[in-house]
């Protein structure tokens, strides 16, 4: 379990969230066991394509993104690519974010 406090604007968010080696669990969830997994990666994302973050696929790695504002049910984009593919630059919650290759490819999208 993470726990994690956003402040701003004099306003505290606490985030709880469970995380197992697949990814991000959410308590509420409810599995559909007839619906594919069409599960991909931010990496995968071409330009002007969205997505909705749905987890993270490395646990060490997914504090850090929390942290940076990839929040799950957050929508994200990918603006850009540079001219050799790595960084990635997206656009997530209202920011333009820059993201290496390997770390966009722990972010799972639905």
């Amino acid at each position: 379990m993470v726990m994690i406090d956003f402040w701003s604007l004099g306003v505290t968010l606490q985030l709880r969230i469970s995380l197992d080696k697949t990814g991000l669990t959410k308590s509420n969830s409810q599995s559909n066991s007839t619906m594919p997994n069409r599960q991909k990666l931010a990496s995968t994302l071409k330009q002007g394509e969205t997505g909705v973050i749905d987890g993270f696929s490395n646990e060490g790695l997914s504090l850090k993104l929390l942290e940076m504002g990839l929040l799950p049910g957050s929508e994200i984009t990918l603006v850009r690519s540079a001219p050799m593919g790595d960084p990635l630059y997206f656009h997530v919650a209202g920011y333009n974010l820059s993201l290496r290759k390997d770390e966009a490819s722990t972010v799972l999208l639905r």
